[in-house]
Parts: C-alpha cells; sequence; structure tokens
C-alpha cells in the first residue's frame, strides 16, 4: 500500500575499560502515518566485573543528596540546549527515575532524557555532560566513578 517505515540504530561506546562498558543507542524510527521520524536515546553501562548492568544510584555515596544536586546540575546545562523547554524542571528534577539513561565517559556523567521530558521534538536526542568534578563529594568511594576521577588528578 506504498506505506514507508524504517527504523535505524546508533550504537556508540563512550566508555569501555576493564571494569566499566557503558553503550548508547540512538533509535530513529519512521512508522506508517508519521509526518516525521522519532528518536530517542537508550543507554546501558555494565559492571563488567559482575556481568550485569547497573542502575545510577551505585555511583553516588548511600549518605549523599546526590538527586538534588545532580537535578541542579542537568537543568543548569539543559537551559543551554535548542528544544528544551520549562518541561526541563521536571523531566530533570529532583527525582532519580529521570537520570536513568546515562552513560560515564573518561570526562564526565552523560545524560540523556525520555522524548518529550525535557522539550518538543527535537529535545529526544539531547545529551548533556556533567564534569564528575561539579558532583565531587558525592561519588560513591569504591563505586565505577572513583578511578576515572584519580585519573583526572
Amino acid at each position: 500500500d506504498g506505506r514507508c517505515m524504517w527504523l535505524m540504530h546508533e550504537y556508540e561506546v563512550l566508555l569501555s575499560n576493564d571494569d566499566v562498558f557503558s553503550l548508547r543507542n540512538t533509535t530513529r524510527r519512521l512508522l506508517p502515518g508519521a509526518a516525521a521520524e522519532s528518536a530517542e536515546v537508550l543507554t546501558e553501562t555494565f559492571d563488567l566485573v559482575i556481568g550485569r548492568p547497573f542502575e545510577i544510584d551505585l555511583l553516588f555515596d548511600d549518605e549523599a543528596d546526590w538527586v538534588g544536586a545532580l537535578s541542579a546540575e542537568a537543568i543548569k546545562r539543559l537551559e543551554q540546549e535548542p528544544w528544551v523547554d520549562e518541561r526541563r524542571h521536571v523531566g530533570a528534577g529532583p527525582d532519580a527515575a529521570n537520570f536513568e539513561r546515562f552513560n560515564l565517559t573518561h570526562g564526565g556523567l552523560v545524560l540523556s532524557f525520555a522524548p518529550f521530558t525535557v522539550g518538543g521534538s527535537g529535545s529526544s536526542t539531547v545529551l548533556i555532560t556533567i564534569p564528575y568534578r561539579a558532583l565531587e563529594g558525592l561519588w560513591a568511594t569504591d563505586g565505577p566513578v572513583a578511578p576515572l576521577l584519580e585519573k583526572l588528578d
């Protein structure tokens, strides 16, 4: 019936070492009847020692108010991004669930957001990097960020 449909995945390894493997998958799709393609960034960060993915709370000290601090840093950086609007205050607000899409790199924590949570359709693939030093004192001393911080010194 002449309908066009496609799906594309773009994988990018953001960090790979003996302990951590962090992968980003930008997914684009065009569905029949849609006026334009939709896009979404999916992430997964694996603990290679135990062979399983881990959640963002593992990165931070259990006693730290990391959610509030991360939210403040994220909202500040999102203000500079195109297509992002006032939805950023909710989509990057102080709720740990807002930060489930994360990657580790050598220089910082990369955050992605679910479609339409921080802005309009152009914001679906927005990525922000928060330097590890911006959240210094909040990281778990025995977590996966500790060795990355040591290399920054």
